[in-house]
């Protein structure tokens, strides 16, 4: 069953019946390119998330049109989907998401300056680094330039943490490479203090037996 989401109508009854879906597999909008299906996350005041095949995606509350529970109809499975369906379960539970912290968009938003997010889907779909926020637009930079979003007009915001992942292991290897060289360069001066106080000692031998040499003459 499809239940109608509205802020003004019924906002508390939809508000509760939303966050007795938490965790269960839901169908957020009735059509078009914001409809999302999958697994619900979170709902906070002015927002919710879900976990969907493509990732993370958080939908503010003012432009959902509808949410429903989604039911497996168990009858018409086949056997080869539903080993699919377990091994993309199973990978969707290896890997735990991440969710940024905030009671309020504008806070999520905040939270994720200097990330690259792609705010709405369809035709206006929009990439780019969060650059900041005012009380009613969203500042992304896009191509070298800053763009001007109005807030009230995001219907939906993905933030694809793993190529910031991915980022940040490479500068991590990076740096282990560094510290691998330093280690090596350390290793080799020690080498060479350890050589040159061996020929010191030896140095200081050979001029101690000269002199007892010359003693002895």
């Amino acid at each position: 069953m499809m239940y109608p989401y509205n802020q003004s109508n019924y906002s508390r009854n939809s508000m509760r019946n939303f966050k007795n879906l938490i965790g269960t597999n839901v169908s957020v909008n009735l059509g078009g390119p914001e409809k999302g299906e999958g697994t619900l996350l979170k709902v906070q005041s002015d927002f919710c998330v879900v976990q969907s095949d493509d990732g993370v995606v958080y939908y503010p509350l003012h432009h959902i049109n509808g949410f429903a529970e989604q039911y497996e109809d168990e009858s018409e499975e086949s056997d080869d989907n539903e080993q699919n369906d377990n091994q993309n379960n199973q990978n969707n539970q290896n890997e735990d998401p991440i969710i940024v912290s905030g009671t309020r968009f504008g806070s999520v938003i905040n939270r994720l300056k200097g990330e690259t997010v792609q705010l709405n889907q369809g035709p206006k779909k929009i990439e780019g680094t969060v650059v900041g926020r005012t009380n009613s637009h969203i500042l992304l930079e896009v191509d070298g330039q800053v763009t001007y979003v109005p807030s009230f007009h995001v219907q939906s915001m993905r933030w694809n943490y793993n190529n910031n992942d991915n980022d940040n292991n490479n500068d991590n290897n990076n740096n282990n490479e560094n510290n691998n060289e330093n280690n090596n360069n350390a290793n080799n001066n020690d080498d060479n203090e350890t050589r040159n106080q061996d020929r010191k000692k030896d140095e200081c031998k050979r001029k101690k037996c000269k002199r007892r040499e010359r003693r002895c003459d």
